[in-house]
């Protein structure tokens, strides 16, 4: 809302038509000089209608100004309170992206293989599972059959039998020099 007019600019509002109908070839600077010469000789009583206008005018804007500023002061606190709420927030918030991250971290890095490592040699049960399958498959047994087989057949071996198996193990580890 625009700061309400004085007294004044009331006047030469009311009065602009009249004094440039008395002298059309005037410019701006001439209308308001004579604007300001009959102002001057202006009664009291006349200067108080606008003065009172004035007033009034002056009272409904001073009116408008304070709710509005009583509006942003409402709405300054507000946002200061939100503020200190999120501020509030944020370090839970932090400390919760920060476990997320380290969840997906753990999840998504995989382990580096080093290409020129050895490799764990194989368990003596796969030496013999290695020796036995081709024999039990050329029987047209499925992958099943001979797993199990293979299974109870370990099972039942005697410790000698065990111990030649061991020996073609540690012969077939090459790795341990």
């Amino acid at each position: 809302m625009k700061r309400p007019s004085t007294p004044y600019i009331l006047w030469c509002k009311d009065n602009w038509n009249e004094i440039k109908k008395e002298n059309p070839d005037s410019d701006f600077k001439e209308s308001s000089n004579i604007l300001g010469c009959k102002w001057k000789t202006l009664s009291a009583e006349e200067k108080q209608t606008y003065e009172d206008k004035y007033k009034a005018h002056k009272e409904a804007y001073l009116r408008v100004i304070t709710k509005e500023k009583r509006e942003r002061e409402a709405m300054q606190l507000l946002e200061d309170e939100q503020k200190q709420k999120t501020a509030m927030e944020l370090p839970d918030q932090y400390h919760h992206f920060v476990q997320e991250a380290e969840h997906d971290n753990k999840k998504n890095t995989k382990k580096v293989k080093l290409p020129l490592k050895p490799k764990h040699p194989i368990s003596t049960y796969l030496i013999y599972a290695n020796e036995r399958r081709t024999a039990l498959r050329e029987d047209n047994k499925s992958v099943i059959e001979v797993a199990k087989l293979m299974g109870e057949e370990w099972k039942n071996l005697s410790e000698e039998q065990n111990i030649g198996i061991d020996k073609d193990y540690l012969l077939s580890c090459t790795y341990l020099g």
